[in-house]
């Protein structure tokens, strides 16, 4: 079982370094530190050995981690039909209410 001190923040590593937010996230776009354990958490050990120059600069994803490509054309037709959706069900609500049928 992991102890809160096996993980680190985007808090702590800012604070540490004095890195504000956005360079935070460019520091991690650009692949120096390793993926995010959850929302704000990553590996205390692995973004200590980062800070400190220790860990390998070509760390790729092991082959079963896997990866997410985002598909911009994916994201636009669900964004369509959820919207459809929307559109549709308030024009059902005002047709029932024009009735007066609640």
């Amino acid at each position: 079982m992991s102890g809160p001190t096996d993980w680190i923040t985007g808090t702590e590593i800012r604070e540490r370094t004095g890195w504000n937010a956005q360079q935070l996230r460019r520091r991690i776009a650009a692949g120096e530190f390793p993926t995010k354990v959850d929302f704000d958490r990553w590996n205390r050990a692995e973004v200590e050995a980062r800070l400190a120059g220790k860990w390998p600069l070509d760390a790729a994803p092991k082959a079963d981690e896997g990866s997410w490509t985002v598909d911009p054309e994916a994201i636009r037709k669900a964004h369509a039909e959820i919207t459809r959706r929307a559109k549709e069900a308030a024009a059902a609500e005002r047709r029932r209410r024009r009735k007066g049928v609640s």
